[in-house]
């Protein structure tokens, strides 16, 4: 992603989330961290302010597109959302959660149903390439079944197949969620 893909993607989420933060009297800060060489994004809250980091390093990483990089943008809005399954102890939604709700975000910005699914597999083939793991291949992998919510980083198939669901709205997947 160039620096100025980088910018369009984040913007379209400043632009469509502010309002949203505003309403609830909240705000959100996204640093745009463009030199910043770390693979990973992040959010947290200070105060009544959704801060998220947005890290050039995985902007940059091997297959990674605008419209891939506005999942990761959308998946960190997700963490601040505060929706259920929260981290435990925590008003901040979980991996998966997060996940989930890249897809709003991406359906708030106007993305088309192919373009949602486009964007999760680069996004998720981007994730597995950094973690090792096989490429994405939908459907057609069969995952665990987990017996316990798991709030951290599932593998990227789980977390293609949470992306997946919910835009053809199905239930979340049982390789993260407990509970149907």
């Amino acid at each position: 992603v160039s620096e100025a893909d980088f910018n369009v993607a984040l913007d379209l989420m400043q632009a469509k989330f502010q309002p949203i933060y505003a309403a609830k009297g909240q705000a959100l800060k996204i640093n745009r961290l463009w030199l910043d060489q770390t693979i990973n994004s992040d959010a947290h809250w200070e105060g009544r302010t959704c801060i998220i980091n947005a890290y050039g390093g995985l902007a940059r990483a091997p297959g990674m597109t605008r419209n891939a990089y506005l999942l990761v943008n959308g998946h960190e809005n997700g963490h601040c959302s505060g929706q259920p399954p929260l981290y435990p102890g925590s008003n901040m939604s979980d991996e998966g959660q997060a996940d989930t709700f890249s897809v709003d975000a991406a359906k708030l910005v106007g993305f088309t149903d192919p373009q949602i699914q486009l964007a999760s597999k680069e996004l998720t083939g981007v994730l597995a390439s950094l973690n090792g793991e096989q490429p994405i291949a939908w459907p057609g992998k069969v995952l665990p079944i987990v017996t316990v919510t798991y709030h951290s980083h599932s593998a990227a198939p789980c977390r293609h197949d949470t992306m997946m669901f919910r835009d053809l709205g199905a239930a979340r997947p049982n390789c993260w969620f407990a509970g149907g």
